[in-house]
């Protein structure tokens, strides 16, 4: 894993007058050229579209409290986005760059969510784990855990292919590094296949093959020791505690967020070492949950 210059690149998801009308029970706003969909926040997150012509950058901003997240979009698609931090209320925003580090609001919302289900938004597919549109990616999650009777054995089957399948992509990171790439978004089909990923990718492709089986499946970012190296890395949370035997045994908490690593597993080659590394709190700090 290598240091990161700017705070942020690898994650490539850049911090930076309403009127609602219904449609089929959801709330869509109606600015031009913006379609705005908070009618899914019971179901833990939002939507976008934006049909507009611009070769302007675009950005949506969600808000809750004093955290934000804020996410690069284009106009070729409609994008569902999480709203990973809990009940309660959200202002979003859809962002247009006029100059500069400057942005002006195309269209924005408040919403007031109440997630039934507070697993919800981590079991779903959205723009950063697009497993709905990974058939390969998912397909292979169905058959490797085909025989395994419970989500602890679906998560050991599916950790062990990740670390085993996916190689680090030294030439990706010194290009992100170097700011060659200054936008970057797996798309989990291209990485699988390919078998090539930086951290981000280890952790999306793993978060969209436990999400597709129903398993609750964060994506992590922050920061790791000895050197504060930005990264990425997942937690999951299985109902059974138990040990992953996978290069070492990882530790599983029971009805808790466990830490994975696939990363700093795969490029492991002392199973006991990385893993007691892995399951020390003290070598990581979270700062987005996805």
């Amino acid at each position: 894993m290598r240091k990161v210059k700017k705070k942020r690149n690898i994650l490539a998801i850049l911090l930076i007058s309403i009127f609602f009308i219904t449609v089929n029970g959801s709330a869509l706003s109606a600015a031009e050229g913006v379609v705005l969909n908070t009618g899914t926040a019971d179901r833990g997150y939002v939507s976008v579209k934006i049909t507009k012509s611009t070769s302007k950058k675009l950005r949506v901003k969600i808000t809750k409290g004093d955290k934000s997240y804020t996410y690069a979009v284009d106009t070729r698609e409609e994008y569902k986005l999480p709203l990973q931090m809990g009940n309660g209320a959200y202002s979003v925003k859809v962002l247009e760059n006029i100059e500069g580090n400057k942005y002006a609001t195309l269209e924005s919302a408040d919403v007031t969510a109440s997630i039934s289900d507070p697993m919800a938004p981590y079991k779903i597919s959205h723009m950063l784990i697009d497993y709905e549109h990974a058939p390969k990616t998912t397909g292979a999650a169905k058959n490797i855990t085909a025989g395994a009777s419970n989500d602890l054995l679906k998560l050991e089957d599916v950790y062990a292919n990740v670390v085993e399948t996916i190689k680090y992509n030294h030439t990706l990171a010194s290009q992100i590094t170097s700011g060659t790439v200054t936008t970057y978004v797996p798309e989990i089909d291209a990485v699988y296949t390919s078998g090539q990923g930086i951290c981000f990718d280890y952790s999306a492709v793993m978060a969209s093959m436990l999400r597709s089986q129903g398993i609750p499946t964060r994506m992590v970012f922050g920061y790791v020791a000895p050197k504060n190296i930005y990264h990425a890395w997942n937690e999951v949370y299985i109902t059974t505690a138990g040990w992953v035997k996978v290069r070492g045994e990882v530790p599983i908490g029971s009805n808790d967020w466990s830490r994975m690593d696939a990363t700093f597993a795969a490029a492991s080659s002392s199973g006991g070492v990385m893993s007691s590394f892995i399951g020390n709190g003290s070598n990581y700090r979270a700062t987005d949950f996805y």
